[in-house]
């Protein structure tokens, strides 16, 4: 190796870990122009190292190579955050399609180079890790679209742990396939493999558990890291259970693990917002199976112990404010229930203003949440609409009621049927809109819009004071907010290339996969393969669908 040569790879890699260590000062888009340089300087100096030019130690080009694919690895996620934290107007589904498409593309490389690290002609066990890391990753971003690929990635990130294990035990290795244990299960049992799925979570609380045994927080360990994504794990599994007794075992333990963790973590709020979502979920259940009274305090222990707790380390968290207006509707469902209008009443305007304070900040949210909070949103508005009605206008004007009441009805069914483009969502009206009535809203080409415009006609003729119609008008504005943002993401093109990329894929995949099979199984090639086939193709249809996220 020439002097020259020597230098100028040294200096690749010196400006290459400066543009890096940059990166990871920034955040989102700047973060990953900074990564993309880094990846550029280092490619240049491996190009350079096996072109002949320079050949440096082995060690140095190792090193040089899980540089670049950390690189890479962290430019994926950079490019991911960047695209959810774009602004209402700019998220769009062909936003996300093509974010996830670059992510993709440089978690592939960023795994075939960990792929390269060497040490003594063995893959090196931190680049496994690594390895099986960017694979998780990667799943994350296929699961959008391709569940199917997911569940091949997840498995191949499973076996590169298992690789670093065998060689180096190791606390955070355990959790990190716990985790993407945890993320396959869960795939598997949304595709009705419930059984290995089932397999798949018993082997992710045994690798959680092993992983606790190795941990010590004397020796620096992130011990109450680990509980929190335990709880999850319990969570996660506890939601795909059949069973209730063992869901709610599952959750009481979730519980557990989570104040285990607090005691740990006095100053964040991340174990509190966990420990909100597994009791909000334990009331759901009990209220499921008809116990209000135990629903009741599981919800108000959701708000006390965790997301109340959480405001109070970060006052202006969204992820609290969601919660809490989650639960709020859970009361305001159980109240109803029982009879209490007026406690109902109370928690639906506590549900709506608690939504409207988490879509403050809706870059701290993806797509589909987005979308899934302005649906709740409006809900609420609707909700809350029909209680002002009978504070404002029942008394003075009751002959109103009976309209505002249907028409205010009517927006919920008019939009999710005008989002999902399906007619039959109106036949929740019939019964309640006048035949003359529904008519006229199926005939309308925005039928949300059209609901809106009646229920403003019906305030004029209302004899209200200025305050009075101005609070009704802000209600119904901010129900008009929604549906236009709802309408944006809708209208936003979805490029059929990436759905019918996976579909050619899948069907050369499982039309040559017999070739290799018949050598190896003979006739029972056929039942194999139509196992195989429907198993696979099924898994593509959900992706399919859940591209959309009004769907």
């Amino acid at each position: 190796m020439s002097a020259a040569g020597r230098a100028s790879f040294q200096a690749l890699v010196k400006a290459a870990e400066q543009l890096q260590q940059r990166a990871e000062r920034k955040r989102g888009a700047q973060a990953a122009e900074l990564h993309s340089q880094a990846v550029a300087k280092y490619k240049e100096a491996l190009s350079l190292a096996s072109s002949g030019a320079a050949a440096p130690p082995a060690d140095d080009f190792a090193a040089t190579l899980f540089n670049c694919a950390e690189c890479l690895q962290e430019g994926a996620e950079a490019t991911v955050a960047a695209c959810a934290a774009l602004p209402d107007g700019q998220l769009t589904q062909a936003a996300v399609q093509a974010a996830d498409a670059r992510a993709a593309a440089l978690l592939e490389e960023s795994v075939a180079t960990y792929r390269r690290v060497l040490e003594n002609g063995q893959p090196r066990v931190d680049a496994l890790v690594c390895c099986g890391n960017a694979l998780s990753s990667w799943a994350e971003v296929a699961a959008r679209s391709s569940p199917a690929q997911a569940v091949q990635l997840l498995g191949q990130a499973g076996e590169a742990y298992r690789a670093a294990l065998q060689r180096e035990e190791d606390a955070l290795t355990w959790s990190n396939l716990a985790d993407a244990l945890v993320q396959h299960a869960a795939l598997c049992c949304e595709a009705g493999q419930g059984e290995q799925g089932g397999a798949l979570f018993s082997e992710a609380m045994q690798a959680y558990q092993r992983a606790c045994g190795l941990s010590d927080a004397a020796d620096g360990d992130d011990v109450p890291g680990l509980l929190i994504n335990w709880s999850r794990g319990l969570l996660t599994m506890a939601q795909q259970a059949q069973d209730p007794a063992v869901s709610m075992r599952l959750l009481d333990e979730a519980a557990q693990r989570l104040r285990q963790s607090i005691d740990f973590l006095r100053g964040s709020d991340e174990p509190l917002l966990a420990l909100g979502d597994v009791l909000l979920e334990r009331g759901e259940r009990l209220a499921a199976a008809g116990d209000a009274a135990g629903a009741a305090a599981s919800l108000q222990r959701a708000v006390e112990e965790g997301y109340r707790q959480a405001q109070r380390i970060s006052a202006a968290s969204p992820e609290a404010a969601v919660g809490v207006a989650d639960v709020a509707v859970q009361q305001a469902r159980l109240a109803a229930a029982a009879g209490d209008t007026a406690a109902a009443g109370q928690a639906w305007a506590a549900a709506e203003a608690s939504y409207a304070a988490a879509l403050q900040q809706p870059e701290t949210f993806d797509l589909e949440t987005r979308s899934a909070l302005r649906y709740n949103h409006a809900c609420c508005l609707a909700r809350n609409l029909v209680r002002l009605y009978a504070a404002l206008i029942g008394r003075s004007q009751p002959q109103l009621l009976p309209a505002l009441h249907r028409w205010t009805a009517a927006i919920t069914p008019a939009l999710a049927a005008y989002l999902r483009q399906k007619q039959h969502y109106l036949h929740f009206l019939e019964g309640l809109l006048h035949p003359q009535e529904l008519s006229w809203l199926r005939a309308q080409a925005l039928p949300p819009i059209a609901a809106l415009q009646v229920l403003s006609e019906l305030l004029e003729h209302a004899s209200l004071g200025p305050w009075e119609r101005a609070q009704l008008q802000d209600l119904l504005n901010r129900c008009d907010m929604v549906v236009g943002i709802c309408e944006r993401i809708l209208r936003q093109p979805i490029p059929p290339g990436y759905s019918r990329h996976t579909q050619r894929f899948l069907m050369v995949y499982l039309t040559f996969l017999p070739v290799a099979f018949w050598p190896l199984f003979g006739w029972a090639t056929l039942p194999i393969m139509a196992v195989l086939s429907f198993l696979l193709l099924a898994i593509e249809n959900i992706g399919v669908h859940l591209e959309e996220p009004f769907r």
